[in-house]
């Protein structure tokens, strides 16, 4: 199931990231896509992450870009 992200799937995105980037990528990669699923509501940020027996398994994050 694909569906919005909210603070509550951090735990579970954390860990995606994690074991999908090198060590020295993930903490950098990682803290981009908390702070677009923490501003989600308020800046117009969109995070959606697929769903797999209850588990995030995959996440994507959009955010708009200003010229």
């Amino acid at each position: 199931m694909i569906r919005e992200l909210s603070a509550d799937d951090l735990l579970d995105i954390e860990e995606i990231f994690f074991n999908s980037f090198p060590i020295e990528e993930a903490p950098i990669t990682f803290t981009v896509i908390k702070k677009l699923v923490a501003q989600s509501a308020k800046e117009g940020n969109y995070c959606i992450g697929y769903q797999l027996d209850e588990k995030i398994v995959g996440v994507v994050g959009f955010s708009p870009v200003f010229f």
